[in-house]
C-alpha cells in the first residue's frame, strides 16, 4: 500500500471513516489515504489518493516556521504525532490529529475542524483549545498542571464534529450540533433580522460550532472523564469511576437508554446521560444485547484514564457494572465491562451487535418495539433515508 517502512518504524495507530484512512507510525509520522475531496488527507490539495501518502506538513522543516499557520508548505518539523481520528458524514470527511505535547491539529471539512471557519482545510492547523484554570472544588477535578498546561490526552472525530478529551478529565466539542451528537444542549437559534424578514420573528437555527467549546452539564457529579468515542450522530464516554455516559441522536437505540416513558419514542439525548447498569439480556428494555463472552487482553487497552478504570475495576471486584472501555458505530455501541464481557446495544437490534441466532432476533422484534407506535424496523435505515433527514436538517 505504501513505500516500504524503516526497519524500526512500526505502525502504532489506525483509523478510518466511510470515506478515508489513516495511520501514525512509530517515528510520529502520519500516512492517509482516500477521498481527498475536503482536503481531510491533508496534502495540501483536494486529490484523492488510492494509497497511503506521508503528509509532510508534520516533517517539513525546510520552511520558516514564522510564516502563517496553515500556509502551504509550512510544515512542524518536530512535531511526533501519537493519535489520529478519521470522521465522514454525508457533508463531508475530515481528520484530527494529536501530537506528543497534547497539541490538537485538524484538516477537512471546515465546519468540524474547530478553526473559526467553514471553508476546507486542505492543509493541517492547529486547534486553539483554551485551557482555563477549571479544575475548582465545584468540578471535582484536579486543577491542571500551571506550567503545563492541561494537555490533551484523546482526540476523536465523528460524523461532522469532533471531540476532546484532556488529562484532567475534561471534555471540548465543536462541529456539527445537529442531534445533540456535542453534547451541549439543542441547536441553538437567534432571530433573523434580514431584509427577506424584517419586522418578523423568525428564528434561525446555528447548527455549527466553529470554536471548541467545554462540555460542562451533565458532567459534574461524575467524575473525570477516562475516554471517548464518537459515532455518526452519538456519543459515549466513561469516567474514571466505570461509568457509562451517552449522549446525542437515538432514532436506533444506540444510546442504550430506551423509549421515554413520556412518548414511548427513542428521542435523542443533548446532554451526557448516564448509562443504567448493565444487566442479562432481556432484563432491561433500554439494552438490545447482552454479555456477548469473555475477552482476555483488557490490559493491552491504552490510556491512562483505561488503566485507572481498570485498577478501579480490580479494587471493586471486577463488578459487571463497572466499564472499562466504549467504543461507538455508526448507529451502535459496545462496551467492555470488568469482567472483559462485552455489551451491545442499539442499531436498531440489526448483525451489527453482534448477537446471531435467536437472540438477534429478540434484538430485532426488542428494537421495533422501542421505535414506537410508527414502529417495525427491523434494519438500520438506508443511506437515502438519512440523506433525507440531513436535508430536512
Amino acid at each position: 500500500l505504501w513505500a516500504p517502512l524503516a526497519p524500526w518504524e512500526q505502525v502504532r495507530v489506525v483509523s478510518t471513516s466511510a470515506r478515508h484512512s489513516a495511520v501514525v507510525t512509530s517515528l510520529g509520522g502520519v500516512y492517509t489515504c482516500g477521498d481527498g475531496g475536503d482536503g481531510a488527507l491533508g496534502h495540501g490539495d483536494l486529490a484523492s489518493h488510492a494509497h497511503l501518502k506521508l503528509v509532510t506538513y508534520f516533517s517539513d522543516s525546510s520552511t520558516s516556521s514564522g510564516q502563517p499557520q496553515g500556509q502551504a508548505g509550512e510544515g512542524q518539523p518536530g512535531c511526533e504525532l501519537v493519535g489520529v481520528s478519521c470522521g465522514a458524514d454525508l457533508f463531508g470527511s475530515h481528520t484530527a490529529c494529536l501530537d506528543s505535547r497534547g497539541r490538537v491539529y485538524t484538516f477537512g471539512l471546515g465546519s468540524a475542524c474547530g478553526r473559526g471557519n467553514r471553508r476546507p482545510h486542505p492543509v493541517p492547523g492547529r486547534v486553539v483549545i483554551e485551557h482555563a484554570p477549571s479544575g475548582n472544588e465545584a468540578d471535582g477535578l484536579t486543577p491542571p498542571d500551571p506550567e503545563e498546561g492541561d494537555r490533551v490526552a484523546q482526540v476523536c472525530a465523528g460524523g461532522g464534529f469532533c471531540l476532546a478529551l484532556t488529562r484532567s478529565g475534561l471534555l471540548w466539542a465543536w462541529g456539527n450540533w445537529m442531534g445533540g451528537r456535542l453534547g451541549l444542549g439543542p441547536v441553538p437559534s437567534k432571530e433573523d433580522t434580514s431584509y427577506m424578514h424584517s419586522g418578523s420573528k423568525r428564528k434561525r437555527l446555528l447548527p455549527l460550532l466553529l470554536r471548541p467549546r467545554r462540555v460542562r452539564k451533565g458532567l459534574e457529579s461524575c467524575g473525570p472523564l477516562a475516554s471517548v468515542s464518537c459515532g455518526d450522530a452519538h456519543c459515549a464516554a466513561v469516567t474514571q469511576r466505570g461509568q457509562v455516559l451517552v449522549w446525542g441522536q437515538n432514532e436506533s437505540g444506540q444510546l442504550g437508554l430506551g423509549p421515554s416513558r413520556r412518548s414511548g419514542r427513542l428521542e435523542n439525548h443533548f446532554y451526557p446521560t448516564p448509562l443504567p447498569p448493565f444487566k442479562g439480556f432481556g432484563d432491561h428494555p433500554a439494552l438490545f444485547g447482552g454479555g456477548g463472552g469473555s475477552l482476555s487482553g483488557l490490559s493491552g487497552l491504552s490510556g491512562g484514564g483505561l488503566a485507572k478504570a481498570a485498577a478501579l475495576a480490580a479494587r471493586a471486584g471486577a463488578s459487571a457494572q463497572v466499564a472499562v472501555h466504549v467504543a461507538c458505530g455508526g448507529a451502535h455501541t459496545l462496551a467492555i465491562d470488568a469482567r472483559g464481557e462485552v455489551w451491545a446495544w442499539g442499531g436498531l437490534g440489526g448483525a451489527c451487535i453482534g448477537l446471531g441466532g435467536d437472540d438477534a432476533g429478540s434484538a430485532s422484534r426488542s428494537a421495533s418495539r422501542s421505535a414506537g407506535p410508527a414502529g417495525g424496523h427491523t434494519l438500520r435505515p438506508t443511506s437515502e433515508l438519512q440523506a433525507a433527514r440531513a436535508v430536512r436538517q
